[in-house]
């Protein structure tokens, strides 16, 4: 198995002890470890270079960068851009703790570094790459659902529908969440719903077409991002996917309005 880590190098602990113990566990655990250094200014110039890791570290705190005052902002700029890489925060205090739940961290490391706190982050990420399924926790009842087989995932006030090509499953759980835990071909399109891009049959203007004929919209801040995703994955006629006029008058479905 192999994890593919970006690191920002404009911050200000000392990354190359956290490379070190990450290779240490890497070699424990029979996984190659990648890791490219980064810095954040270039990364804002092109960020979709993060589609190619699995894992982003990051200071809470950034130098010398002119477009955001520290990483949590930076990384919540990253969810907008629709990119759901896990990040890593680590930090000399817990102010910026909860700005980093707000914005769905994957985990906060306080520092100096804890080896096992690290292993322990690691440990949860190995788990969620490997994962197949996903599990939906109720009192006792556990229930597995294959990753393939949901089509989408919709919000509905508080609780959320997992919608599988049999059935549909409500969750109390966030869209911002599930987006967190799922791979990389579910897609968002809106602020109320992701897609998974193997059950999308056709977009037809801003309308999502799915394989088991419902429909979704594109919200008009996610259609260059669901465009340009959809022509980086080997489907074909892309470029008979879409019209040419993309705000062109459609049916509107009530409580999905971009």
């Amino acid at each position: 198995m192999l994890i593919q880590i970006l690191i920002l190098n404009n911050i200000t602990f000392d990354y190359p002890v956290v490379i070190r113990v990450l290779k240490n566990w890497g070699t424990s655990n029979n996984i190659k470890i990648n890791y490219t250094l980064y810095n954040s200014n270039a990364l804002y110039a092109s960020i979709n270079i993060l589609k190619n890791y699995d894992l982003l570290i990051a200071d809470t705190e950034l130098k010398s960068d002119i477009h955001f005052k520290d990483c949590i902002e930076l990384y919540a700029y990253i969810r907008k851009s629709g990119i759901n890489i896990p990040v890593i925060f680590f930090s000399t205090t817990l102010k910026y703790a909860l700005d980093a739940f707000d914005v769905n961290a994957f985990n906060y490391i306080l520092l100096p570094l804890n080896n096992e706190r690290l292993y322990m982050c690691m440990n949860k990420l190995k788990d969620l790459l490997t994962s197949k399924n996903y599990y939906i926790h109720h009192n006792s009842t556990t229930l597995k659902i294959s990753y393939i087989n949901i089509v989408c995932v919709v919000k509905s006030g508080h609780d959320v529908l997992i919608q599988t090509t049999t059935e549909t499953h409500s969750q109390r759980n966030t869209l911002d969440n599930i987006e967190c835990f799922l791979p990389n071909y579910f897609i968002r399109c809106h602020k109320s719903c992701i897609v998974n891009v193997n059950h999308i049959k056709e977009i037809e203007n801003n309308t999502i077409i799915l394989d088991t004929n419902q429909t979704q919209i594109i919200g008009r801040s996610y259609l260059n991002h669901v465009k340009n995703y959809m022509r980086t994955i080997n489907m074909p006629d892309i470029s008979k996917l879409y019209s040419s006029h993309p705000f062109s008058k459609v049916t509107q479905i009530p409580g999905y309005l971009p």
